[in-house]
């Protein structure tokens, strides 16, 4: 359908614009006229008039092509109207946005018959027609020898290349009927397009179609400035605003393009190198924007024309490359931003004299942007017709899911059921597995001081409540700094984990608690009825550590050994943890002035 309806429009379109150019009859005037230029101070017509012929030139093409230039151009051509019989001719200057334009009409005399002063920068009031087009009516198309002349001047240095023509006022008038027809279908469909994606933002909450419709409005508010219509139907008087409009508009439209383009085919992410570059580029869009805002759309276009095909290249290649990934809105926009990237060229082009105007390249952009919005609202509408189909699949899913929940309920349940106490088997392992990493050190695997703190208050408690003896020892390895500088902190951990695993094989019994209390040092804590069983036991784990013959280059032997402060004490209520700790602390630091690899007991004074 989409395809059909932009065929019969590109149809109907070079119909009626073959059948205009047959029926107008236009004759070009610069076909026959001679132009000079003149760069210095600005000359009456009683000046140009005395100007000798070898002052004037003939025109460099068909249409007035002086795109950047601030010089003021004379234009004088003889007219003939022996083909329009009695038909009212005027002189038409198809230059919408020009800003001055003055024109005389002389007769054989070389005297002035007429004149008018008018132009895009002087109120509607000034046209001797009331159209976005300045035509002139010729006075007295009867007498001979007449000839007109036209003097072209901007404020800026903008002219906008266009024909200057003879043609009757009844072909006039159909070619105007043809402009507006052509331009009422364009402005009609982007305004429909505009209003179609708001409401759907409105509807969907999706910014792109906001962003879509902010492009939109922007694109008209600038054509329908620059074609001339705002002048006429707009700002009529506001001469200042008419001007600085366009330039502006221009901008905004390139900035939007640059919000909805991007978001579109989520270069952010997709492509977020060549987003920052496009950023960038978007930045310098402050430059032609400053310079229009201050008045000079000369250079505005000149500086924004480069920047323009950059823009559009850009997101071209962003399209091109979601198209070889295969992404479907990235296809259609890639068909879009071709047809308005090669109409913008051809306008771009136009605007740089580099090639000569046409109906076809004066309206290549109106065409572009036309097919091009047609395209991209195809686009979001199939967008659309994508997250409502995936929304009902969603919703069939979830019918579905639904009806089988129901019908498989009770089995839903048990199964619920036995995943909850699997789950909570689960937590409670962790639990414990947690308890035993936060009560364990990590390398000997022995209790740690926070569980040592722990226990041995119980201990004291239970020693005070049973009135049976409680041995506390504190071991430290000999020279276990040294080990580490000799044979590395690896070995040093190696020579704990061997050190603690013998003391595991040696305290066996149920009552024993071992704990590394840091660093080289552990601590034991067990009951223990007289002092020969301390000394027992500690003399035969002093045998078993010197058969393990744990290395050691700077130990007393060559080997691993420690030494050992033990206190045994009965507890009271008043006994502390402190008390214990500090004379068992006390016997160890004996134990090593006197020469280590050996134990010291103490006995706490509450006891006789």
């Amino acid at each position: 359908m989409l395809r059909f309806l932009i065929a019969l429009l590109l149809f109907s379109t070079s119909l009626l614009a073959d059948q205009v150019s047959d029926f107008s009859k236009k004759v070009n005037l610069y076909e026959r006229g001679v132009v000079f230029e003149n760069a210095q101070t600005p000359m009456s017509i009683e000046a140009i008039l005395a100007l000798p012929n070898s002052q004037w030139s003939a025109p460099a093409s068909a249409n007035f092509d002086q795109t950047f230039s601030t010089s003021e151009f004379w234009f004088r051509a003889p007219l003939d109207w022996a083909n329009y019989n009695d038909s009212h001719v005027n002189i038409v200057a198809e230059m919408p946005v020009q800003d001055y334009i003055d024109l005389w009409f002389i007769d054989a005399n070389n005297q002035v018959v007429s004149e008018y002063h008018t132009g895009d920068r002087l109120p509607l009031s000034a046209r001797p027609n009331k159209g976005r087009f300045f035509s002139f009516p010729i006075p007295d198309h009867s007498a001979e020898g007449y000839e007109v002349v036209i003097r072209l001047d901007t404020h800026d240095g903008l002219f906008e290349p266009g024909p200057l023509v003879m043609q009757s006022v009844d072909s006039f008038t159909v070619s105007n009927l043809f402009e507006f027809f052509i331009y009422g279908f364009l402005y009609g469909g982007l305004i429909w397009i505009g209003s179609y994606n708001l409401l759907l933002y409105i509807s969907h909450r999706d910014i792109r179609f906001l962003k879509y419709a902010g492009y939109i409005a922007c694109f008209v508010i600038f054509h329908f400035s620059f074609r001339g219509f705002a002048a006429i139907y707009w700002w009529t008087d506001n001469t200042w605003w008419s001007n600085q409009v366009k330039p502006i508009a221009v901008i905004l439209v390139y900035m939007m393009l640059y919000l909805f383009g991007t978001d579109m085919l989520n270069t952010r992410v997709n492509f977020p190198k060549s987003h920052r570059i496009y950023q960038l580029l978007i930045a310098t869009l402050a430059i032609p924007l400053f310079l229009a805002i201050s008045g000079s759309s000369a250079l505005t276009y000149r500086y924004l024309s480069p920047q323009a095909l950059l823009v559009l290249f850009g997101m071209l290649y962003f399209a091109i490359r979601g198209t070889i990934n295969g992404d479907r809105v990235s296809k259609i926009f890639l068909a879009a931003w071709g047809v308005l990237l090669a109409s913008t060229i051809v306008y771009i082009f136009r605007i740089l004299g580099w090639i000569s105007p046409s109906f076809w390249v004066y309206h290549a952009v109106d065409i572009g942007a036309g097919i091009e919005s047609l395209l991209l609202a195809f686009a979001l509408g199939e967008k659309l017709n994508q997250l409502a189909a995936e929304k009902d699949a969603s919703n069939l899913k979830l019918l579905a899911s639904t009806w089988e929940l129901n019908h498989n309920l009770e089995e839903n349940v048990n199964i619920r059921t036995q995943e909850l106490k699997d789950l909570n088997k689960k937590l409670i392992w962790t639990n414990l597995k947690l308890q035993q990493l936060s009560d364990t050190d990590p390398l000997t695997g022995l209790m740690n001081r926070r569980q040592f703190g722990k226990r041995f208050k119980e201990d004291i408690a239970r020693s005070s409540r049973m009135g049976t003896p409680l041995v506390f020892h504190i071991i430290d390895i000999d020279y276990f700094k040294k080990l580490n500088d000799a044979l590395g902190h690896e070995s040093g951990d190696h020579a704990l984990q061997a050190f603690a695993k013998l003391m595991q094989e040696h305290w066996i019994r149920e009552s024993d608690s071992i704990y590394r209390l840091g660093g080289e040092e552990f601590g034991i804590l067990h009951p223990c009825s007289t002092d020969s069983d301390i000394d027992g036991h500690v003399a035969q784990f002093f045998t078993a550590l010197a058969d393990a013959n744990i290395a050691h280059p700077k130990g007393l032997h060559k080997r691993l050994t420690c030494s050992i402060g033990s206190v045994k004490v009965t507890c009271d209520p008043d006994t502390t943890m402190d008390q214990i700790y500090n004379l068992a602390d006390a016997a160890l630091y004996e134990a090593k002035q006197s020469g280590r690899d050996r134990l010291v007991l103490r006995k706490l004074p509450i006891v006789d």
